[in-house]
């Protein structure tokens, strides 16, 4: 699960790009997003 609990919108997404790497290189090829229409994925 990638989440954020930050206190400023700038670091929302902080260290998400470093995550993402490291989720690639355990063989990760997408991730569930919540939307409207529920969980959908999306590709690294």
């Amino acid at each position: 699960m990638l989440s954020s609990d930050c206190q400023s919108v700038q670091k929302l997404a902080y260290g998400f790009d470093s995550a993402t790497e490291i989720l690639k290189d355990c063989g990760f090829k997408e991730v569930y997003t919540l939307n409207q229409n529920g969980f959908e994925p999306v590709k690294l």
